[in-house]
């Protein structure tokens, strides 16, 4: 059966987790991405709710499948209709193994003029605690073989703040930016402005919503995390290279930066994005260095059609001079 979908309730307050766990067990498939069943999902006291589509539902037939949860970047809203779904080439692709589950920033909400809020909440919803609570019941009702958490700029804050408690959390991201103070003034004050009216920056980031993801891991985490970086992001300095100083366990965290010839600045080649997404999923287990072999298997044979796949992979003098500067930053 298809499930009902509850974007056109008549309140903002959204339904239960426990119910949105119901209905999802019982979707039976998705057709296409644009089929998906849209819900809004909250918890009390909250006055609005999260807008939720579910892209894709694992086959039955699959036993404990994974789980991908999606999250958005920046979205201009003068160009883009709020809510945003992202996630459609994950589930057109893996949509019989895999439940694709994307989730909207429900704070656009508040003005046209914002482009990002970190999924961090407002004055009407506590979203970070929604969220948390959510995928913490996801795991229990579901028991994925893999919570996988996919996110790029400003989305991989929420990607890694909630994959970070989890054993088979696997946290992909392309150009994070894991910290709402190091980003540009502008975007932190409209965000204060329009979500947190008549309260000072001091009061809200780093008390009320988590600011810095990276002082959270310098601490521990539990989930594997791998970071995919375009080294010409004008980001990675201030904002990439101290959050990966911070991944303590190197057995279950990676760093790959590349120079992308046709992909400058904050910006992240969709095909590079999607073999290591393919790879993610693929992998037998939640292993960066087994991930990272099928992502560059990948690689070469899109490269190369198929052919030559023995062929060794070589480096440009500018990969090389790249890699040098990035050792540096991190020594």
């Amino acid at each position: 059966m298809e499930a009902e979908s509850c974007m056109t309730m008549p309140t903002e307050t959204g339904i239960s987790i426990p119910h949105f766990c119901e209905l999802l067990a019982s979707i039976d498939t998705v057709a296409h991405p644009t089929d998906g069943a849209e819900f809004l999902v909250s918890e009390p006291p909250a006055k609005s709710a999260i807008p939720i589509k579910v892209l894709s539902k694992a086959r039955a037939g699959v036993k404990n499948s994974a789980i991908a949860v999606m999250f958005h970047g920046a979205v201009n809203q003068e160009t883009r209709k709020l809510p945003v779904f992202y996630g459609d080439q994950v589930a057109k692709r893996y949509g019989e193994t895999v439940t694709t589950i994307a989730i909207a920033d429900p704070s656009l909400r508040l003005h046209k003029s914002l482009l990002s809020t970190w999924y961090a909440g407002d004055h009407e919803i506590s979203t970070q605690s929604i969220l948390r609570n959510l995928f913490a019941s996801l795991d229990e009702v579901f028991n994925p073989s893999r919570l996988l958490f996919l996110g790029g700029s400003t989305g991989a804050h929420p990607a890694l703040y909630h994959s970070r408690e989890f054993k088979n959390g696997l946290c992909l991201l392309a150009n994070p930016l894991p910290s709402i103070s190091n980003y540009y003034e502008k975007s932190v004050q409209a965000y204060l402005s329009h979500c947190w009216p008549n309260k000072v920056s001091s009061d809200v980031i780093g008390r009320q919503v988590q600011d810095n993801i990276g002082t959270l891991y310098a601490e521990s985490h539990h989930n594997t995390v791998i970071v995919l970086q375009n080294s010409t992001d004008p980001h990675m300095c201030g904002q990439v290279l101290p959050f990966v100083k911070n991944l303590r366990d190197h057995r279950k965290s990676l760093f790959v930066s590349e120079y992308f010839e046709n992909c400058i600045g904050h910006n992240y080649p969709s095909d590079r994005w999607m073999h290591w997404v393919s790879a993610a999923i693929n992998s037998a287990e939640v292993d960066t260095m087994a991930i990272a072999k099928i992502a560059a298997e990948l690689r070469m044979a899109t490269a190369n059609n198929g052919n030559n796949k023995d062929r060794k992979p070589t480096f440009s003098t500018r990969d090389i001079q790249i890699a040098d500067q990035i050792a540096n930053q991190l020594n």
